[in-house]
């Protein structure tokens, strides 16, 4: 018996040290930001803190970023198309019934509580309330796209969609870019106009 336990031990000691052989360290993981900001920096030329920029995460705001002529411009023009775009938004979800995007990735699972955060403001708006702020605001903005030639309106839509060609390539403007930082700056001057 005591022989049996020997070799047992003995088994489970070699079987210890050929797994601890065997072992790999795992390669250290690297921070998902600096992969993102490194090949934005590469991609498209931009500097350390243009590359975390949430302008830098979309075609619409490279151009923006990359056509603007000063730190000034480019904050305004990018202030207007988010505000356009989350005017958009917020009309296809609440009146159209439909996000803008498809969600093609779904992941099922199990709902979890849902909690408010102490500072967090309740919007305390009935929803017809909102639906009437949403279809206003959608149509102030269509109303100032419309001050724009058909060429240029059709275009800052298409860019806020994300279905319009590449605005940069290479971290240059494609003329198609520039046609919309152009753009962009006529739809600047008529929402400064009121």
């Amino acid at each position: 018996m005591a022989r049996k336990r020997k070799k047992l031990r003995t088994c489970r000691r070699d079987a210890e040290r050929a797994m601890a052989a065997e072992y790999v360290a795992p390669e250290p993981v690297e921070d998902v930001r600096n992969v993102v900001q490194f090949a934005r920096m590469r991609l498209h030329g931009l500097g350390k803190e243009a590359a975390l920029s949430i302008m830098a995460s979309e075609q619409a705001g490279l151009a923006i970023h990359l056509g603007s002529r000063d730190e000034d411009e480019r904050g305004k023009l990018w202030a207007i198309f988010t505000r356009l775009d989350a005017s958009d938004e917020t009309y296809f979800r609440r009146i159209i019934g439909r996000p803008r995007f498809p969600n093609v990735a779904k992941l099922e699972c199990l709902p979890e509580t849902f909690e408010t955060r102490p500072d967090d403001r309740p919007d305390a708006r009935s929803d017809d309330d909102k639906d009437r702020d949403a279809v206003n605001g959608w149509m102030r903005w269509q109303g100032k796209l419309g001050c724009l030639a058909w060429h240029e309106a059709h275009l800052i839509t298409r860019a806020a969609r994300q279905t319009c060609p590449e605005l940069v390539r290479g971290g240059r403007l494609t003329t198609t870019g520039a046609a919309f930082v152009a753009a962009m700056r006529i739809l600047r001057m008529v929402d400064e106009r009121g």
